[in-house]
């Protein structure tokens, strides 16, 4: 089927079918094996989402998922963990990056090494954020080390 006008491309993406797929969530394991979690995690489900953006919509210190549905609202995951330990921190700049763009998180434990970099990004269906959050399922105890972004 040719689409040449724009005419003709909208046609075309209104008479294709919808593609439905299962919504996956997999949990890292480490040494590049991972456990499909999608029915414990309340992913087991079909559909056409995208969008998708974490965050700490509720204070308790989780993070919680928000995507965006083809013609459905939106679907919110409250995560309600009570378990395992986290840690979030917020990056302000003090000169002309006040937010922390750039800036590093590497968390050392005896679980290994884990690192974030803040990226600023804004895109269409997702919020930007100034805080890194990582998680661990462990009590020992870990080092936190702050590399400074670009201009303070």
């Amino acid at each position: 089927m040719s689409a040449e006008t724009p005419a003709a491309r909208r046609r075309v993406m209104r008479d294709s079918p919808v593609m439905v797929e299962s919504h996956l969530a997999y949990r890292n394991l480490g040494n590049l094996a991972f456990e499909n979690v999608s029915a414990d995690w309340g992913l087991n489900q079909k559909g056409v989402s995208f969008g998708s953006a974490f965050g700490d919509l509720d204070g308790d210190g989780n993070l919680d998922l928000v995507y965006s549905n083809y013609q459905k609202g939106i679907t919110l995951l409250r995560n309600d963990c009570d378990t395992g330990h986290r840690v979030t921190v917020d990056l302000r700049g003090t000169v002309s990056n006040r937010f922390g763009v750039g800036a590093t998180i590497r968390i050392e434990s005896a679980l290994g090494v884990q690192v974030r970099q803040l990226v600023w990004r804004a895109e269409f269906s997702r919020a930007a954020s100034r805080s890194c959050t990582s998680g661990w399922e462990t009590t020992r105890s870990s080092a936190v080390w702050l590399q400074r972004g670009p201009a303070g």
